[in-house]
């Protein structure tokens, strides 16, 4: 997710932070304590001389390495040549899928939206272009088969799961709207104009459900941003991953995994209730710091956000 222009940022990925320094002497025998514009210098020039040495994908494997790592979830749009699928597992995002019409009044919302909901469209021109698309098809039938298509190839590509964010964008609550309910959304909106909000969320409803439906025939674990988030105007009510409690549930998604990545701090036991059922369905990784490793995950995300580009890589595998 790209951070909004002049939006507030968490202490952890500010470059004031300290632990940065910490972690860049203990990656790179960075020798300054801070990273001021004149001793960051030192570190990019680092960095450049090691990427010269380490060629391709050694230089981020050599990262990895040494931070005891042997996986790295990467939540990319796609996979680049530098990342060594053997050690950067993609997960690739499926919110785009849900924002296929014109979204003038989702972007005009906040300046955060502003940012994100263009970022939504060029993902979804992204997978027309992967499928020779060249423009959205003119039922929602035929929809759907774009969308299927762009499942397999990804997982065919290497994909281990696929990453929703759109807690960023609309509430994570969602209803069971019908086949018949988004194919007249469907017809209406797609030759143009502005959608209520009303028909929106029900089109995005069921298209989320498709999504969730055909992870499942895929074997593509469903990975959900929860709880906190960047920006400015991020929901806490919007985020909260009890919201998810009906698609958790249901019995129409037995085959599904689900991973709630941040894991609801600070309601992380209400949700841990919510999970004890999906009978090793559900995967709960929790940012909590009363947990007893939080320094020590915390330490490993200042080393990945050191070695930038990384920056967008979970620390640890949490679904199979």
């Amino acid at each position: 997710m790209a951070a909004p222009p002049n939006a507030s940022e968490a202490l952890r990925t500010r470059d004031d932070n300290p632990e940065l320094a910490v972690a860049a002497k203990a990656l790179f025998g960075y020798p300054h304590n801070d990273l001021s514009p004149e001793h960051a210098k030192w570190l990019l020039d680092k960095k450049t001389e090691l990427k010269k040495q380490l060629a391709g994908p050694a230089y981020f494997n050599s990262i990895l390495d040494k931070i005891n790592i042997e996986t790295s979830v990467a939540n990319r749009a796609t996979m680049a040549d530098y990342l060594d699928p053997k050690r950067f597992a993609w997960v690739f995002f499926a919110d785009s899928f849900m924002w296929p019409f014109n979204n003038e009044r989702e972007t005009a919302r906040n300046p955060d939206e502003g940012v994100y909901i263009p970022l939504q469209e060029k993902m979804l021109h992204r997978w027309m272009q992967q499928e020779n698309v060249s423009k959205l098809p003119a039922t929602l039938g035929d929809y759907l088969k774009f969308i299927s298509q762009v499942l397999e190839d990804n997982s065919k590509r290497g994909g281990i799961a696929m990453k929703f964010e759109v807690a960023y964008f609309r509430p994570t609550t969602f209803g069971d709207p019908t086949r018949a309910q988004a194919e007249t959304i469907y017809q209406h909106y797609i030759a143009g104009g502005v959608p209520e909000e009303k028909d929106y969320r029900t089109f995005q409803d069921y298209i989320f459900r498709v999504l969730i439906d055909q992870a499942g025939n895929l074997s593509l674990p469903v990975h959900f941003h929860s709880a906190v988030g960047i920006g400015d105007y991020f929901s806490l009510r919007n985020g909260n991953p009890l919201n998810l409690e009906n698609v958790l549930r249901d019995p129409r998604y037995a085959k599904t995994k689900f991973v709630l990545i941040h894991g609801g701090y600070v309601i992380a036991e209400d949700v841990s209730h919510a999970l004890a059922a999906q009978r090793g369905r559900g995967f709960c990784p929790i940012d909590d710091p009363s947990a007893s490793d939080y320094r020590e995950l915390h330490k490993s995300s200042a080393l990945l956000h050191v070695a930038r580009g990384l920056r967008n890589c979970t620390s640890r595998m949490f679904a199979a």
